[in-house]
C-alpha cells in the first residue's frame, strides 16, 4: 500500500508512506531481513518514480547519475514492513528469498495511489514529473493488436 501527495496542477508527487508485507518463509536474521525489505522498497521506488533509461537513435543519453536518477535516503518514505512467516519446506530452516521480490508491488501500489488522487490511470513507468504534469504517455512502437497479429495470434 502506498500513500502519495500530489499537486494536481504541477504533477509534483511525493511518496509519503509504504506499507509492505512479504513472505520470506522463516525469518532467521531479523535485521538482515529488515534491510532487504527496505532496500527492495527503495529499488521499487526508483523503478516507479525516476529510473528511466533514455535513448537517442539507439545510443543511451543517460550516461551518469546526474541524468539517470536513483532514489537517495532523502527520497525514502516512511515504511511499515511486516513478515508473513510461513515456513518454506524446501528452504534452509524454512527460509526463502527476501530481496528482489520485495520491490515488485511498489510501482503498482504507487500508480494506484496516484489513480485514487487524480482519477487518471498511469500504465507506463517511471511516473516522472513530465508524465504526471502533462498526462502524456510515451508512444509505443507498435500497438498490442499489431504485435499479436505479427506473432500469428488472431
Amino acid at each position: 500500500i502506498a500513500e502519495v501527495e500530489t499537486d494536481l496542477v504541477t504533477g509534483q508527487t511525493k511518496v509519503l508512506g509504504i506499507w509492505a508485507a512479504h513472505d520470506g518463509g522463516t525469518v532467521i536474521f531479523k535485521q538482515g531481513a529488515d534491510g532487504q525489505m527496505y532496500g527492495g522498497i527503495g529499488q521499487g521506488l526508483g523503478y516507479a518514480m525516476m529510473e528511466e533509461m533514455k535513448y537517442d537513435q539507439g545510443y543511451p543519453t543517460s550516461q551518469n547519475f546526474n541524468q539517470y536518477l536513483v532514489p537517495t535516503s532523502l527520497d525514502m518514505p516512511e515504511m511499515d514492513i511486516r513478515f508473513v512467516q510461513i515456513p518454506f519446506k524446501s528452504g534452509p530452516y524454512g527460509a526463502k528469498n527476501m530481496a528482489e521480490p520485495t520491490m515488485i508491488a511498489i510501482a503498482p501500489a504507487i500508480a494506484n495511489a496516484l489513480y485514487q488522487a487524480t482519477e487518471k490511470r498511469h500504465r507506463i513507468i517511471p511516473l516522472t514529473l513530465e508524465r504526471l504534469a502533462t498526462g502524456v504517455e510515451p508512444q509505443r512502437h507498435a500497438s498490442p493488436e499489431k504485435i499479436r497479429r505479427d506473432l500469428g495470434f488472431n
